[in-house]
């Protein structure tokens, strides 16, 4: 018995369309077949799929259920060519992507990722609001010009990691023709090429002062503080403010996002790393904030404890049951300065 040939290209499409590594537009068909690729193009009313074969697989829209497109990444990553010669020429090409970060309660840093203005801080920076202010310090032949945006969205919140990403959006509707607003933004290198002796830089705003650099070298890429995670650490001095700002390697690329300090010590930085910005990117959806909630985002639950025992589950890192928080042993994050 023949079988007719569109009959059987759906029942060879689950075997073929198996999903591909990495990020991919998804065409769910009506019987319920799920299809993976790269780029699905949609063009002259049919959906167009190449996977790699002669002929490229057409579908009409009345054979389509849904189509889900890939997340489209908001960073890019490697800088190329060689490294900078200095830190200071490193960072006149970094340094106005760096902003000030401010809420009713504080401040602190952070850095433009996309030149849309997508930006990133740590969570503790912007954690029980979601009035958010930035400053963009843009460079003008007169030095630094401060641009105070009020007009900011939270758009996802990861508490467990200190991560925050914000959208700085236009103050007003845009007119017929007016361009949108366009940032300078840094790259996103990778932190599991950094080793222990590499130069670094951070940039941020402490005491809430116009941009200020420092340098230094990393102690080891490895460093676990408990509960907290496992941070960079490195000897290039951070104060209350600098958190949420960037670590730069000396090719501009950003390898982490300083987020705590050692108590009574300028030489003892740690550094979320890169890879798990990353992550927290690709992965938005999963953290999006909820501006209905004072705290935002998600609550990661610890397992439950012993029977008996005060329940502590819905407890976040470095709270304890009494209800004081407190700072890692030895570490401070700057939240009791009213700075972060």
């Amino acid at each position: 018995m023949d079988v007719p040939s569109k009959f059987l290209r759906l029942l060879l499409i689950p075997v073929f369309f198996l999903p591909l590594a990495g990020k991919a537009d998804v065409l769910v068909l009506k019987n319920g077949t799920e299809i993976h690729a790269p780029y699905i193009l949609f063009k002259d009313d049919v959906y167009v799929v190449n996977i790699g074969k002669e002929k490229p697989l057409v579908f009409s829209k009345d054979e389509i259920e849904r189509i889900t497109r890939a997340s489209v990444a908001l960073y890019r990553t490697n800088r190329a060519g060689e490294p900078f010669e200095d830190v200071k020429t490193a960072a006149e090409k970094v340094e106005e992507a760096s902003v000030l970060v401010r809420n009713p309660g504080g401040l602190g840093s952070g850095f433009v990722i996309d030149p849309r203005g997508y930006v990133i801080t740590n969570a503790h920076v912007i954690d029980g609001t979601t009035k958010v202010e930035v400053t963009v310090f843009k460079k003008t032949e007169n030095g630094l010009e401060r641009q105070v945006h009020k007009k900011i969205k939270i758009l996802a919140v990861n508490r467990r990691d200190d991560l925050a990403l914000l959208k700085i959006e236009p103050e007003k509707e845009l007119k017929e023709g007016e361009k949108p607003l366009r940032f300078k933004s840094v790259p996103m290198g990778d932190s599991l090429s950094v080793s222990a002796g590499d130069a670094v830089f951070a940039i941020g705003s402490p005491q809430g002062l116009d941009r200020t650099v420092s340098s230094g070298t990393v102690s080891t890429t490895e460093r676990e503080l408990g509960e907290a995670g496992v941070f960079i650490q490195h000897d290039a001095p951070i104060n209350p403010g600098n958190s949420g700002g960037p670590l730069f390697n000396l090719k501009g690329e950003v390898v982490g996002v300083n987020s705590r300090k050692g108590m009574n010590s300028d030489g003892l930085g740690f550094a979320i790393p890169s890879s798990l910005v990353k992550f927290f990117l690709d992965h938005r959806d999963g953290y999006a904030f909820d501006p209905s909630s004072q705290n935002g985002g998600y609550i990661y639950n610890r397992p439950p404890t012993a029977p008996g025992n005060r329940n502590t589950d819905e407890l976040h890192p470095g709270e304890d049951p009494d209800g004081e928080s407190e700072p890692e042993s030895g570490t401070t994050s700057g939240e009791d300065s009213g700075e972060s």
